[in-house]
């Protein structure tokens, strides 16, 4: 995926009932949480992180009211600015962050296209964006897999939940930069066969303490987008089906499938 600076998907993270806030932390699914936002790299180490909303906010604001969105939006974060790609149809393509229909589509995140009624050329970028945004889901199953405190409840309040739990991304990131063979050995992780198909993790088959310990965000509603966005995404589209953009499988992998991913 070029031009793609970073994977972001957002867990609601359980926490115990905080004394005399509860109504605060209460996720509409039936049990307490703080909000874990970030964003990774293809290397499964945390870049960005916002951790601590509540889990009651609504969720089409987390991102936006975060320093992350803000900044983001302000184009404050050091993003680099727009370049040329070879084989692309628009003279400057902007860097981006890849999510899921959870984002609102922006010039700097890009997300599938929507419903069942897509064109096989959409179908494609759909496919390509699934593979560059697999790196944060397999980050966040990484973590829970390795690091028991995100597999339950903590007792404790909201300030100590959040210490603990940055400082086991902290030790995530240090471990995968420094011992990464011993943190996740080869098969741990989700892998890509060159047909397309996925090897599933074995962090897949690690127990899971608890219900709910770490969970999806919803989807959003009211979603906006803006004509420059859409034109980035049709041109991305393009690229991937171009002699430079496209990888060898992909059309075989989306003939096999249903109509969307």
């Amino acid at each position: 995926m070029p031009h793609c600076v970073g994977a972001i998907d957002g867990k609601h993270i359980a926490i115990e009932c905080p004394g005399n806030r509860g109504s605060l932390y209460y996720y509409y699914k039936g049990f307490y949480s703080i909000v874990l936002m970030a964003v990774c790299d293809a290397h499964y180490v945390f870049s960005f992180v916002n951790f601590g909303d509540y889990g009651s906010n609504n969720d089409s604001g987390i991102l936006r009211n975060s320093p992350l969105g803000k900044a983001l939006e302000n184009n404050t974060l050091g993003i680099p600015v727009p370049e040329p790609l070879n084989g692309c149809n628009i003279q400057q393509l902007p860097y981006f962050l890849v999510g899921d229909e959870i984002f609102g589509l922006k010039t700097w995140m890009q997300w599938p296209y929507p419903g069942r009624g897509v064109s096989e050329s959409q179908r494609v970028f759909n496919y390509r964006l699934s593979r560059a945004r697999r790196v944060i889901e397999n980050a966040f199953g990484i973590l829970r897999a390795r690091w028991g405190v995100f597999s339950h409840a903590i007792n404790a309040s909201v300030e100590t939940a959040v210490s603990i739990r940055k400082a086991a991304l902290c030790l995530h990131n240090f471990l995968r930069q420094t011992d990464s063979a011993g943190y996740c050995p080869n098969g741990f992780c989700d892998s890509e066969v060159s047909s397309g198909e996925i090897k599933l993790g074995q962090w897949l088959k690690v127990p899971r303490e608890g219900s709910g310990a770490m969970r999806n965000m919803p989807p959003l509603r009211g979603r906006r987008t803006s004509s420059s966005a859409i034109e980035v995404r049709n041109a991305l589209k393009d690229y991937f089906l171009s002699d430079k953009g496209q990888v060898p499988w992909q059309l075989d992998y989306v003939r096999s499938r249903g109509p969307t991913y």
